[in-house]
């Protein structure tokens, strides 16, 4: 210590210290560089309130007035399923949609890939008698029946929350299977600059799968941007 030297047990934690110590010099070069920064969404006090959730279809719909771009997609009954598929043409994914179904892939109301309306349409007959063994509360009579990519280059973990100190944050890192696997992400106090949502796109793990892996497709980055941009801008129209 008198030597100006930290001493640090173990590899890992060593490597750990000195990124976040690299982290935090480059994120105050940044916010120094921006002259003034922009105002926090407002705090305020913290009340009890009794929430509704919004089905996939309704969160979307809320999102796209604010920018984000989704895939195709047709809310239908059971009965409407084949013609839904047809219409969009090649690839669809089809979804039960219900107040309950937070989680569709532990309730098996998620089927993928599916190359025909009849495919379709035996999916979504399936799907109301899983879901109905698994919670016999919930009685599906609506679906999504959306285009799929066929080959997605990765899966993007976007979250917001309020921070009863801090107020509306964004959390940032890989999506899809791998987010509870690869565990990395990273949070921005709302707003936030396009150019803070770049770096974070850009950062770790979500950086690397981003910029192609091994020899796999890179992401769009500008796209992606744009998509945080609008659940961000989204959350501070909303204030909570």
């Amino acid at each position: 210590m008198r030597a100006g030297l930290a001493p640090l047990q173990g590899l890992h934690d060593a490597m750990r210290a000195i990124n976040g110590a690299a982290v935090h010099a480059e994120w105050r070069a940044s916010l120094a560089s921006r002259g003034r920064p922009a105002p926090l969404a407002g705090v305020g006090p913290l009340e009890e309130r009794t929430g509704r959730f919004r089905d996939e279809a309704q969160g979307k719909a809320a999102l796209a007035a604010h920018g984000l771009r989704t895939p195709e997609g047709r809310v239908v009954g059971l009965s409407e399923v084949a013609a839904a598929a047809r219409g969009l043409g090649g690839l669809v994914v089809v979804k039960g949609l219900h107040e309950k179904l937070a989680h569709k892939t532990e309730a098996g109301a998620m089927a993928l890939g599916l190359e025909t309306a009849q495919a379709a349409q035996d999916a979504a007959r399936r799907m109301v008698g899983t879901v109905a063994t698994r919670d016999p509360s919930i009685r599906l009579e609506r679906f999504l029946v959306e285009r799929m990519l066929p080959h997605p280059v990765l899966e993007t973990l976007v979250g917001i929350q309020r921070d009863p100190q801090f107020g509306l944050t964004l959390t940032i890192g890989v999506g899809g299977v791998l987010v509870e696997l690869i565990g990395e992400v990273t949070t921005l106090l709302l707003p936030a600059g396009r150019d803070d949502i770049v770096a974070a796109l850009t950062r770790g793990a979500l950086g690397r799968l981003m910029q192609g892996y091994r020899g796999r497709p890179a992401g769009d980055l500008e796209a992606a941007a744009s998509a945080v941009e609008a659940i961000a801008g989204y959350a501070v129209a909303q204030g909570d």
